[in-house]
């Protein structure tokens, strides 16, 4: 069993907003070119200035990025741009 807290990712949160990147061409499209090319920090703190850039406040559908794991979304991008 997982010791993550919601599909496999830390909460609901963190899950949606890679569940956006993943299944939206144009964010992920501009997501791998944003961080490929070095136009944002390979950090937490980067990919939340990116994610907030993307996506405002919160998730199209509702959820608040304050409640977000950036280390698990870091590793989402670092895995990505590979």
């Amino acid at each position: 069993m997982s010791d993550k807290g919601y599909n496999g990712w830390k909460n609901r949160a963190t899950w949606n907003v890679a569940l956006w990147i993943g299944n939206r061409e144009d964010i992920y499209l501009t997501m791998i070119d944003s961080f490929k090319n070095q136009e944002w920090d390979q950090s937490p703190q980067g990919v939340k200035r990116w994610a907030d850039m993307i996506f405002g406040a919160e998730t199209p559908d509702g959820d608040s990025l304050k409640e977000v794991d950036w280390d698990e979304i870091l590793n989402l991008v670092k895995e990505s741009i590979a």
